[in-house]
């Protein structure tokens, strides 16, 4: 019986680096110890699917970003657990596009929306 075929693990172009990037520092902040469930929810929640890219696992989709992410093997309550630390990546701050380019296999993020302009209360007292 034949394997199925497993997608072939594509390099990320920077765009996609940087909008994972900016994904990941709009939800965690930096330099901080983050689960690797909640991390991974939070690209799933933003569209991001680690198999489009190719790969099974979240451990391997973030190990081949290591310009902002590390991930440390550690053991909590006697169950082994992955950590992911983000570094800021300094010119990345600056550089991210606002409206950049969607990553392969997110959704498109929701532009934000501007309240509409209350008209200024009228001037004439009300009877």
């Amino acid at each position: 019986m034949a394997k199925p075929s497993t997608p072939k693990i594509q390099q990320f172009t920077l765009s996609e680096k940087q909008r994972i990037y900016q994904i990941l520092t709009e939800s965690f902040d930096f330099d901080v110890a983050i689960p690797m469930a909640k991390l991974s929810k939070a690209l799933i929640d933003a569209g991001v699917d680690k198999a489009v890219y190719g790969y099974k696992k979240a451990k391997d989709f973030c190990l081949d970003m290591p310009e902002f992410l590390t991930l440390d093997d550690i053991v909590m309550g006697g169950v082994p657990q992955i950590i992911v630390t983000i570094s800021k990546v300094t010119d990345w701050v600056a550089s991210v596009p606002k409206s950049p380019e969607p990553v392969a296999g997110a959704a498109p993020m929701a532009q934000p929306t501007q309240a509409a302009e209350t008209p200024p209360a009228s001037s004439v007292p009300a009877d």
